[in-house]
C-alpha cells in the first residue's frame, strides 16, 4: 500500500463527482453555520477540515466582511473546493460569490475580476461558452481567502499515519498490531506542528469535518495496512480483542465485521 502521504492525495476526478453529489447534501449544514455566524458577526473565520467547502457558507462570511482562513491537509483540495464554490447557477443566471463584493474586495479574491456585467451576477471575465467545470474557468486566486494545507490536530494525526507502515513490519497477530498502534499513538502526541494562525486571532471556528478526516483517516489507514499484513481478522481474533481495555484505534474495515483496538 502507498505511504500515508500518497494515501491522502485526493482523486481529482473523484473530487468533481463528490462535489456535485454532496453540495446539496450539506445545504442544511451551511445554513446552520451561517445562522450562528450571523448572530456573532465574526471579523475572522477559520474552517478546519474545509475540504471542498461543501459545508462552508463562504458567501455569507464574505457578505459580512469576515477574513476567511480555510484549513485542510489534502493537497489541492482547498483550491478545487474554492474554485468550485465561486459560481452558483440560479433561475436568473449564474451568480458569483465574489461579484457580490465591492470591486476592491472582489479583486482581492479573484485576480481575473473585471467590471461587473450590468444586471448580471458575474463580471465580464465570466464566459459561459467555455465554462465547463463548476465555478468559473476565468478564476485566478487572489490574496484572499487564506489557504492553509496543514494538519489541524497539530501534527498528531499525521504523525500516527506516517508511522503506521513501519510499526506493522513483522507483526504476527492482531493483538500485537494494536499494541504497536497504541504505542505509536502515545508517541505521536509528542509531534507538534503549530498552525499558521496566531493565538487569539480568530473569532469564529467551524470544524464539522474533523472526526471524519483527522481522526478517521489515520486509523483507517492503519487498519488497511494491518489487513494487508495479517489478513481479515478471524472470529477468534475479534473475540480476543473485543471489549479489551486500552485506546480505541477504530474499526478494521472489512465487509461483514469490525474489530476495535484492544490491549
Amino acid at each position: 500500500m502507498a505511504n500515508f502521504q500518497d494515501y491522502l492525495k485526493p482523486d481529482h476526478h473523484g473530487m468533481a463527482e463528490n462535489h456535485t453529489r454532496f453540495r446539496r447534501a450539506f445545504a442544511e449544514q451551511r445554513e446552520n453555520i451561517a445562522r450562528v455566524a450571523a448572530a456573532l458577526h465574526p471579523s475572522t473565520v477559520v474552517c478546519f477540515g474545509a475540504g471542498m467547502l461543501n459545508d462552508i457558507p463562504l458567501e455569507a462570511f464574505l457578505r459580512w466582511g469576515a477574513e476567511v482562513h480555510l484549513v485542510d491537509w489534502m493537497e489541492g483540495v482547498l483550491e478545487f473546493g474554492l474554485a468550485a464554490a465561486i459560481v452558483t447557477n440560479t433561475r436568473t443566471g449564474p451568480d458569483c460569490v465574489f461579484c457580490t463584493l465591492d470591486e476592491a474586495q472582489a479583486s482581492a479574491y479573484c485576480g481575473s475580476f473585471s467590471e461587473k456585467q450590468p444586471g448580471a451576477g458575474v463580471c465580464t471575465a465570466y464566459d459561459p461558452t467555455r465554462n465547463t467545470t463548476p465555478g468559473c474557468d476565468s478564476y485566478e486566486r487572489g490574496s484572499q481567502p487564506h489557504l492553509h494545507t496543514q494538519d489541524v490536530t497539530g501534527g498528531f494525526a499525521r504523525a500516527f499515519g506516517d508511522g503506521a507502515q513501519g510499526i506493522l513490519a513483522g507483526v504476527d497477530s492482531w493483538r500485537q498490531a494494536f499494541r504497536r498502534g497504541q504505542a505509536l499513538s502515545r508517541k505521536a502526541k509528542e509531534s507538534v506542528e503549530p498552525l499558521d494562525l496566531a493565538d487569539g486571532s480568530i473569532d469564529f471556528i467551524t470544524a464539522s469535518m474533523l472526526i471524519s478526516q483527522f481522526e478517521a483517516e489515520p486509523y483507517r489507514y492503519f487498519s488497511k495496512l494491518a489487513v494487508d499484513t495479517l489478513g481479515t481478522p478471524s472470529a477468534a481474533d475479534e473475540k480476543r480483542l473485543k471489549g479489551a481495555g486500552g485506546l480505541a484505534i477504530g474499526p478494521v474495515n472489512h465487509p461483514d465485521r469490525s474489530v476495535r483496538a484492544g490491549d
